[in-house]
């Protein structure tokens, strides 16, 4: 389906206010990833009349085995030695920009980090949280997921590349649990862990019955009345504390996320940008780790091995939770009473954004296990965070949100690894999951 074909096109405050900060940007969108030209720009740079570009574009430009066939994927930028794109000027502004204009720009480039994404016949405006403004905007403004229809926006243009889920392959079902899902995180007398409690059970009542929609909506609204009669809540409160759970969680995914870094550090090679950042967000956790089980600095890895040849994983498991216990207590829980527009606006973003995972062809219970260990895997850097310098601030949250986005967007099989984790982790992946909410 084509963008002019589009019955409605939805556009959130955060898409509206969203303003790039160009060279002020602590983690800019011009490294670390593989930049995409598409054969017009490709075309156009490596014939300018500006010898600057011409010379840049030749040297650093190549054009992909498939372009060909796809236009918008008619070449690549080669990265430099440090992960950056050759054409920054020395100040780090873009040479491109700077001298031929905006409209120059390959597509790849216009369009970060603006993500039009199709929702059945609805053209929806997002932005990706990788990007440290957008970030900003999605999670500190109070009405950043406040939506509204609009005939166009300077945020959308008509060449952009939409994703998302077309009309014929958005299930019958997805509105009706996306509606669901927004009035639960909207809920006024309810926690977020309660409200997180509600979204996993409703999509794993579900989960049988997918493809009978008119069951969906009875189960549905069979929450709806629990939720008013406070039965779900009750349920809620009986869920048991389970020691050392978190630890078995966390240290496999972050594991996982970080392999391909840790081995580049094995051989002394340099990290791209991203990953330092991110690696970053990570030291003062297992600063926090090792002074707790009074051992030396070592990444989380070699952390666990150790304690586990000794005998003794069950240790850093406890000192894990109390770490985490202390954090809330003195730093995060007071904080986000503060602001609790952060982590609403980001679990709204989240069900907004991603669309229960429907484009890699997973399920809402699929969704909601991922969704339930990002939070873990923020949660345990905000505690380092938050016991190394005693507070949080909009800039260390917003980095670390970005940070991890970043990484996690561009990391292979994620999603059918968190699955494992949680199988290997409880019998009862559902227990598992429900594990983290006390």
């Amino acid at each position: 389906m084509s963008a002019e074909t589009a019955l409605q096109i939805i556009e959130p405050a955060f898409v509206r206010n969203f303003q790039c900060i160009g060279a002020a940007c602590p983690s800019n969108c011009c490294h670390s990833w593989n930049i995409s030209l598409d054969k017009k720009a490709f075309k156009a740079m490596r014939k300018s009349s500006d010898s600057t570009i011409k010379n840049l574009s030749r040297r650093h430009f190549k054009r992909n085995d498939s372009g060909t066939l796809n236009p918008q994927a008619y070449g690549t930028i080669l990265l430099d030695g440090d992960g950056h794109c050759p054409m920054l000027d020395g100040a780090g502004l873009c040479e491109v920009h700077k001298r031929l204009g905006e409209e120059a720009l390959s597509v790849t480039c216009q369009q970060y980090p603006r993500m039009p994404l199709y929702f059945g016949n609805r053209l929806e405006l997002s932005l990706s949280l990788s990007c440290p403004a957008a970030a900003a905007e999605i999670l500190y403004n109070p009405e950043a997921m406040m939506l509204s229809q609009v005939t166009e926006s300077p945020a959308y243009r008509r060449y952009f590349t939409p994703s998302g889920t077309s009309a014929a392959q958005l299930p019958l079902w997805a509105d009706l649990l996306r509606d669901f899902s927004f009035e639960v995180m909207l809920l006024p007398d309810h926690s977020l862990s309660e409200k997180l409690f509600i979204l996993g059970l409703s999509y794993h009542q579900i989960d049988q019955h997918l493809d009978n929609p008119i069951q969906v909506e009875l189960l549905l609204a069979k929450n709806r009345r629990h939720i008013l009669d406070g039965t779900l809540k009750r349920s809620f409160q009986a869920l048991p504390q389970l020691e050392g759970h978190r630890w078995k969680i966390f240290v496999p995914q972050v594991l996982n996320i970080t392999s391909d870094m840790r081995k580049l550090r094995d051989v002394t090679a340099r990290l791209l940008p991203s990953d330092a950042r991110f690696l970053a967000f990570q030291t003062p956790l297992i600063r926090q780790l090792s002074q707790g089980l009074g051992t030396e600095d070592a990444d989380l890895g070699t952390l666990a091995t150790s304690l586990q040849a000794a005998g003794d994983s069950g240790r850093v498991a406890r000192v894990f939770d109390e770490l985490i216990a202390r954090a809330r207590e003195q730093v995060i829980t007071p904080y986000f009473s503060q602001y609790p527009q952060v982590l609403l606006n980001y679990l709204l973003y989240q069900l907004y954004h991603n669309q229960f995972l429907l484009g890699s062809g997973k399920r809402p219970i699929q969704f909601f296990q991922v969704l339930m260990v990002d939070l873990l895997v923020i949660e345990g850097y905000l505690a380092g965070l938050a016991l190394e310098e005693g507070s949080l601030n909009r800039e260390s949250v917003t980095g670390l949100f970005a940070a991890y986005a970043k990484k996690r967007q561009h990391g292979r099989g994620f999603v059918d690894e968190v699955e494992q984790i949680l199988k290997r982790a409880s019998t009862d992946p559902l227990a598992a999951v429900f594990g983290l909410l006390a």
